[in-house]
């Protein structure tokens, strides 16, 4: 199955579109699956005298602003796909109008049922963020879902803390979390984006088996600008991109193949086969102590097949190192 990769804008953008602009071109000339869309308005998420109010204020979009970006985006990439992570039903009922792809319920309204179920009528996908969340929480969340469409599910399990400490990223929890509620399991990277863990850790979550894979994506990190901790610029990015393909092409199927033509070659040359002891005349009667397993260039019986041959008598007379073929035995 190939994997399906995110590019997560967030508010990477600072409540600017141009900047917007500059991370959808990133995403889609990288080759993202998707370009993920954090719409939201500060005054239905926060309370005004809450302390990050005004900062919330300052990294808004207008509705104005994300009609032109998705229109945009559509032209210039239409085959990636728009994802709108929402918190509220008015977000939905926008995405919703201007056809996204698919949404995405964030962890921290995992417990809002109503969005739930708004957000089950109205898409055929739902990326449910499952990171920091009990296990009765995702299993009633799942269930309010389904409750009230046939929207396809997939958890996605990542710890919002920016950068994630290694210790706390969990990947066998993650495997685990997957298997227990039979639903498709993807992982959401918050690595440090300064560190090589940015791209091995996702790596190794590919390994395994993940089939979403979520990651930050700003257009300029020394901005030093909201979610930027965790957020590759265009050119890393891009080369995340050609490590996620990578690793699915090696990652493969779980089902036995064929052996490919490097694969017969190594066999051949790596597989020990019978040949002769000693010069042995034709009609020697073959004993073990007449032949010797050894890798032989000519080829020959495979030295599996020595009980097999025992007994049997050489049709025709063999050097030293020969290989005994099947046609030299009666």
């Amino acid at each position: 199955m190939s994997v399906y990769l995110i590019a997560e804008m967030a508010c990477s953008h600072d409540g600017r579109l141009e900047h917007a602009r500059r991370i959808a071109q990133a995403a889609g000339r990288a080759g993202a699956d998707a370009l993920q869309l954090q719409i939201w308005r500060a005054s239905d998420l926060m309370v005004p005298h809450h302390p990050d109010y005004a900062r919330l204020c300052s990294l808004e979009l207008s509705p104005a602003d994300w009609r032109a970006l998705i229109e945009e985006t559509r032209r210039d990439f239409p085959a990636m796909d728009l994802q709108a992570c929402v918190y509220d039903t008015h977000a939905v009922d926008f995405a919703h109008a201007r056809g996204i792809d698919l949404l995405k319920i964030h962890a921290g309204e995992i417990g809002n049922e109503s969005l739930l179920r708004h957000a089950a009528r109205c898409a055929r996908r739902i990326d449910l963020c499952i990171g920091a969340c009990r296990l009765d929480e995702i299993q009633r969340a799942i269930a309010a879902i389904k409750s009230h469409g046939n929207a396809e599910i997939w958890l996605l399990y990542g710890i919002q803390t920016f950068p994630t400490p290694l210790e706390e990223v969990n990947l066998d929890y993650l495997k685990k979390l997957g298997e227990l509620f039979e639903l498709p399991i993807g992982y959401q990277d918050h690595s440090d984006a300064e560190d090589e863990s940015a791209f091995w850790i996702p790596a190794a979550a590919l390994g395994m088996g993940v089939g979403v894979l979520e990651k930050h994506l700003t257009d300029d990190r020394s901005r030093r600008g909201a979610d930027h901790q965790a957020a590759l610029e265009p050119d890393e990015f891009a080369r995340f991109v050609k490590m996620v393909r990578a690793v699915e092409r090696a990652r493969g199927v779980a089902t036995p193949q064929a052996f490919s033509e490097r694969q017969r070659h190594y066999r051949t040359g790596g597989t020990r086969t019978l040949v002769a002891a000693r010069e042995l005349p034709a009609g020697t009667r073959l004993a073990e102590s007449d032949l010797l397993a050894l890798r032989s260039a000519d080829g020959g019986v495979p030295v599996a097949d020595l009980p097999g041959i025992l007994g049997r008598e050489l049709c025709q007379a063999l050097l030293p190192y020969q290989a005994i073929r099947a046609e030299d035995i009666r």
